[in-house]
């Protein structure tokens, strides 16, 4: 099929291939001891086992930043998280950030700024506990910052989690709630190459977890890759381009160094405005898992690509 066929082929169809039920998300205003029971299947919505962990694997997969929210459903809000996984999204993209009592939430600034919460803003969340953090309501909504145990919870057996650890000083933290949440198969968190040198490598329990190294440049990869940590580092976060480094540049060392090391190639659309085009350009650059800013641009695209290798589901 011409691209513009498989484009429409998979946005109306999914080319022909059956496809497996999506996980119940539940209901986004439901309190989380009333959500339906999560499927027991395991594949790669819902397992790092299943491709995610893979270089080898042709599947390209689409993480939603934040879920897929809007003025009315708010970043990192679990109405925004439910309906990501409604829709159709491989994971989804939340912050972390650790209370004053060690308790991991889901929350982007600290102290809270003014369009993530009014009554809260100005808060430094590591100076709240948690039940003070998850009374606060994020703006413009009856929705309340979450708990990462409660996150986790839901999303086992529903969709594969992504964590940003603001604090390089949380890490350790959020490495025990990890562990405390038994979510090895289905969490991994994105750390800076240096904290994960530094910090995470040796840190009580570490291998255990998966983790996301955001590199600050393409020549911070043969160090990494060295180190031989592939098992828990299993995949870069790279920018599409750097100097020097144009996309030609960048899918000869996804094809020739980084998948040979065991390793598969993230990185993120434009935060202002990705349109179609942009998405199909980062997966033709070769890399294996897009974070998008816009699921309704980014789900055609990924199935499209997946449909053009011959995967199924795409």
């Amino acid at each position: 099929m011409r691209r513009a066929e498989l484009w429409l082929c998979a946005l109306l169809v999914g080319c022909g291939t059956p496809q497996k039920p999506m996980p119940d998300a539940g209901d986004p205003n439901a309190p989380w001891d009333d959500l339906p029971a999560a499927l027991t299947t395991h594949d790669y919505r819902t397992s790092l086992a299943d491709c995610w962990t893979s270089a080898a694997c042709q599947r390209v997969m689409l993480v939603t930043h934040g879920g897929d929210w809007d003025l009315n459903t708010p970043y990192d809000s679990r109405p925004a998280f439910v309906r990501a996984v409604q829709r159709g999204t491989d994971g989804i993209k939340g912050d972390f950030r650790l209370t004053v009592d060690g308790v991991g939430v889901i929350a982007h600034s600290s102290p809270i700024e003014l369009f993530e919460s009014v009554e809260c803003a100005g808060k430094v969340i590591e100076e709240m506990t948690a039940d003070e953090v998850t009374a606060c309501h994020l703006i413009g909504s009856k929705s309340t910052f979450q708990r990462v145990d409660h996150l986790l919870s839901w999303a086992r057996g529903r969709t594969v989690v992504m964590l940003d650890v603001k604090r390089a000083a949380d890490l350790t933290g959020a490495i025990r709630v990890g562990l405390e949440n038994a979510a090895q198969d289905f969490l991994f968190y994105e750390v800076h190459v240096k904290d994960f040198e530094s910090i995470v490598v040796g840190t009580t329990g570490w291998d255990q977890l998966h983790y996301l190294v955001w590199l600050d440049s393409p020549a911070d990869a043969d160090r990494v890759i060295a180190a031989n940590h592939a098992a828990q580092g299993f995949m870069f976060e790279m920018d599409p381009t750097y100097v020097g480094w144009d996309a030609t540049a960048m899918k000869q060392l996804i094809s020739t160094k980084l998948h040979p090391g065991g390793i598969r190639a993230f990185t993120s659309t434009d935060t202002k405005s990705p349109t179609t085009q942009n998405h199909q350009d980062l997966y033709d650059e070769g890399f294996d898992v897009v974070m998008t800013y816009s699921l309704t641009n980014g789900l055609p695209v990924r199935k499209a690509v997946n449909a053009a290798r011959g995967i199924s589901p795409p």
